[in-house]
């Protein structure tokens, strides 16, 4: 079986390189909000009711969690639609920082971005 890339396959390694900026600048933001409130290592999550470090530090974590199924589903589906996969990807990339503002500022607040990014990834999977 001979597969063919496209020229446009490159929009979809480009996106890989964007979500991983996108984890760094999360990651980043866990280190502030280590900082602003105190949270000291090796500690990973503050063992209170409510805690906003816990947002943070969630909201990076499912970032991980979910960066290997994004970028699998997102490099095999540009193979055979680069257009239609580097779409779903960029509005998988919006709705994973949509995401995690809105978790950042309340965990009830973060459905926005996972309906955006759970229906990428099923649409990368299953669509493209």
């Amino acid at each position: 079986m001979k597969v063919e890339i496209s020229s446009l396959y490159g929009m979809a390694v480009i996106e890989t390189v964007v979500y991983s900026l996108v984890m760094t600048w999360m990651g980043i933001e866990v280190s502030r909000a280590r900082r602003k409130y105190k949270v000291k290592y090796p500690t990973a999550y503050e063992n209170k009711e409510n805690s906003v470090f816990n947002r943070y530090q969630r909201a990076h974590q499912n970032a991980v969690e979910n960066a290997s199924s994004f970028y699998v589903a997102l490099l095999i589906a540009a193979v055979h639609k680069p257009v239609g996969a580097a779409i779903g990807g960029a509005v998988y990339i919006v709705g994973r920082i949509v995401y995690s503002i809105g978790y950042y500022n309340q965990a009830s607040q973060r459905i926005w971005g996972e309906f955006h990014g759970t229906s990428c990834t099923f649409g990368c999977n299953n669509v493209f």
